[in-house]
């Protein structure tokens, strides 16, 4: 699942010592540079659900069309590119955040 939020934003979890009752912080995740977030993990999904957007079925940006000579095509502009990051550094620039 891919969450959407602000761009280098910290995501922290605030749990309670069960005999102190003190609290402390621990850094749930990290949302990257274009404001993306991607996880499998069952718990992280159920604590960011409410509280951030989502992408259910998790688009990946560039798509393998043949491992043999590494063909990338781009999902959402259909450029076809034959190194993995003339293809990361594409995404990065001609995408931004709001492109999803």
């Amino acid at each position: 699942m891919v969450f959407l939020g602000e761009p280098n934003l910290y995501v922290n979890e605030q749990k309670v010592m069960p005999f102190t009752r003190k609290k402390s912080l621990k850094v749930l995740c990290v949302f990257d540079g274009n404001g993306r977030y991607e996880t499998q993990d069952e718990r992280i999904i159920a604590k960011m659900k409410p509280n951030f957007k989502h992408v259910d079925n998790g688009i990946l940006p560039l798509k393998v069309v043949d491992r043999g000579n590494q063909i990338i095509t781009c999902n959402i502009c259909g450029h076809t590119f034959n190194n993995k990051g003339f293809a990361m550094a594409h995404f990065r620039k001609e995408h931004k955040r709001g492109d999803l």
